[in-house]
C-alpha cells in the first residue's frame, strides 16, 4: 500500500500517516479503559480459618491475597490485549517508523514525496558504516519504546502478568528510547540533508 504512496506529497502521507495512528491507537485506548474499569471493582472476603486470619480480594482481573496477586485472564481478557498489541505492532510497521522518518526532512529540500523520503533512507542503507549504525539504533531505540508500552499494557493494564518486579523490563526500555531518541534524531536530519534522493532514485 505504501509503494502506491511514492509519488505523493510528503505533507499529504505525513497526515494519512498520522490518521493511520490515531486510527489504530483507538482499539488500544478503547481496550484499556475497559480493562481498568473491569479491574476496579472487587470483593472483600476475609479469611477467618486461617492462621493468621487473611484478607482476599477479588476483582474481574486478579485475585489479591496480602502481597500476592493471582491473575484472573479470561478469554476476553486476552483477546481484548490481543487486538491491543496487534494495533500496537501495526502502528510501529505502518504508520510509527515512517512517521518518525518524515518528520526528520519534511521541511528539507529536495524531499518533496514520500518516494523521496524512501530513497533517503536507502541512501543511509548504502552510506558509511556510522550512517548504518544510527540507522540501526534509530530503528532499535523506536521498537523500544513500542515494546514497554505493550508490557505495559500486558503487565499493568489487562494484569496477565500483575507482577510489579516486571517494571524494571519496561522502565529500562524507556530510558533506553530516551536516552537514545536526540542523538539519533541529530544525526539522522543530518545525514539525510546530505544525500540527494533524486541521485539515488536512479
Amino acid at each position: 500500500m505504501l509503494s502506491l504512496w511514492d509519488n505523493t506529497d510528503i505533507n499529504v502521507v505525513y497526515g494519512r500517516l498520522l490518521a493511520l495512528g490515531i486510527l489504530l491507537s483507538i482499539p488500544v485506548v478503547v481496550s484499556a479503559l475497559y480493562l481498568i474499569q473491569m479491574g476496579s471493582p472487587s470483593v472483600v472476603l476475609p479469611l477467618l480459618n486461617l492462621v493468621p486470619p487473611q484478607i482476599l480480594v477479588v476483582s474481574p482481573l486478579t485475585i489479591s491475597n496480602g502481597p500476592s496477586t493471582v491473575p484472573v485472564v479470561s478469554s476476553f481478557t486476552l483477546l481484548l490485549t490481543l487486538v491491543s498489541l496487534i494495533c500496537v505492532a501495526l502502528d510501529f510497521i505502518i504508520a510509527g517508523w515512517y512517521l518518525s522518518l518524515i518528520r526528520f526532512v519534511r521541511y528539507t529540500p529536495g524531499y518533496n514525496t514520500f518516494g523521496d523520503v524512501k530513497r533517503g533512507i536507502n541512501s543511509l542503507l548504502k552510506g558509511t558504516k556510522k550512517d548504518k549504525e544510527m540507522l540501526t539504533l534509530f530503528a532499535a531505540m523506536t521498537i523500544s519504546f513500542y515494546l514497554s508500552f505493550a508490557l505495559f499494557f500486558v503487565i499493568f493494564v489487562a494484569k496477565i502478568f500483575p507482577n510489579y518486579l516486571l517494571l524494571s523490563p519496561v522502565v529500562l526500555l524507556l530510558l533506553f528510547s530516551g536516552l537514545t531518541y536526540r542523538p539519533c534524531k541529530k544525526y539522522m536530519e543530518n545525514a539525510l540533508q546530505h544525500y540527494s534522493p533524486q541521485e539515488y532514485g536512479k
